[in-house]
């Protein structure tokens, strides 16, 4: 009770900022809370940048100094939760963010636009409302709620779990798909971002990169280290079994723990900015219930599903649609997922894929990028 009052003190101090006029040619981004610039808002920026530079385009970012990839572009960076970032935040015309904004921010709802991306496709592990159903968390879905402009949506079963899961209304969700995916459909950007991110990260060419990617353990509000036990070199085995090949096989945290209880891995690239760059340059993907298996799906490479905790998950959290109807192996242990890498067919793979992305009515077509930037063009 404490913490809402303050809150909403918060929120009715900073009406004041309402005597600021707004800026109708700007646009502010935010990713992740300013930890990174990353996800749909970048690729949707970096499209936008290519098409009209008479815009002011303003970043949450906590550490551009260590992270800039606009060059000389001309960009306002700003720390999440500090005074520019709130006036920024409340001066601008449009506002694109891949989670929530802060609920205790009075935005002008008849003069902003609020552009949800999201950060995850597909529909596997619950996130919101039907995550945690406590009364916090579902008056901040309400409030996010009746502050989006707009939703972003990868697949028709995406929009039908989040507008429960969020309470956004259906007529604000965008079957355009993920703008972070359309990487994946640029033959030649793809490539060549899978040679720089080899270049940057010191790969060899030759080498099976194999990224573990598991994503987080308790709740969006609490959540816990853990260490899933994979066993490296079984893994290594089975890769150099099955590819012939020898294989790095690196490690990528979720940004809400990317603590690593593990450390026989070869690299560990959880600080690394671009999950989506990563995906291009791997060569196979492990992972449990994160949508980065959606992502990768994309790509034709091989994805595996390491779910040693899978019961305990499915009744701590659960899930939007069965794991066995996502068409990827699953391995409860390390001994099946040594042989699921083992037998696994690449044809039966691209089967089950396209099945999976039927049943869920993908969106995805490579354009997402240029859809919401004709969208956002078009309230000027």
């Amino acid at each position: 009770m404490i913490k809402y009052l303050i809150k909403q003190t918060i929120k009715f101090i900073l009406h004041i900022f309402w005597l600021l006029p707004i800026s109708k040619k700007k646009i502010f981004f935010s990713s992740f809370k300013g930890t990174t610039i990353s996800c749909n808002p970048y690729y949707i920026c970096e499209e936008l940048l290519k098409r009209n530079s008479d815009f002011k385009i303003v970043w949450c970012c906590n550490n551009p100094e260590s992270f800039n990839p606009f060059n000389e572009q001309d960009v306002t960076f700003v720390k999440f939760n500090s005074l520019k970032y709130i006036i920024e935040l409340m001066t601008s015309h449009i506002l694109v963010n891949n989670a929530s904004f802060p609920t205790w921010i009075p935005f002008r709802l008849k003069k902003q636009v609020l552009i949800d991306t999201w950060h995850g496709g597909g529909a596997y592990k619950k996130v919101a409302a039907s995550e945690i159903n406590t009364k916090e968390v579902v008056e901040r879905e309400r409030i996010s709620a009746r502050n989006t402009s707009y939703f972003i949506s990868s697949s028709r079963i995406f929009t039908d779990v989040m507008k429960d899961s969020t309470f956004v209304e259906e007529w604000k969700f965008l079957p355009i798909g993920m703008p972070r995916n359309d990487i994946f459909f640029n033959k030649e950007k793809y490539l060549k971002t899978a040679d720089k991110v080899r270049i940057d990260c010191s790969f060899n060419k030759e080498d099976f990169l194999v990224l573990y990617a598991p994503t987080y353990r308790g709740s969006s509000l609490n959540s816990t280290s853990f260490d899933t036990e994979l066993d490296t070199e079984k893994l290594r085995s089975a890769i150099k079994l099955k590819y012939g090949k020898n294989p790095i096989i690196a490690y990528r945290g979720h940004y809400f723990n990317s603590e690593n209880g593990n450390h026989s891995f070869d690299r560990d690239l959880s600080s690394f900015p671009n999950m989506q760059e990563l995906l291009c340059a791997a060569d196979m993907l492990i992972t449990d219930y994160s949508s980065s298996m959606w992502d990768f799906s994309l790509t034709g490479k091989p994805c595996v599903l390491y779910c040693p905790d899978i019961n305990q998950y499915k009744k701590d959290r659960g899930f939007y649609t069965e794991p066995e109807t996502w068409g990827f192996s699953i391995a409860e242990n390390n001994d099946e997922l040594k042989l699921a890498i083992e037998n696994f067919n690449q044809n039966e793979y691209e089967s089950a894929v396209k099945k999976n992305h039927e049943y869920f009515g993908s969106y995805e077509k490579g354009h997402a990028s240029e859809a919401i930037v004709d969208k956002i063009l078009q309230l000027f």
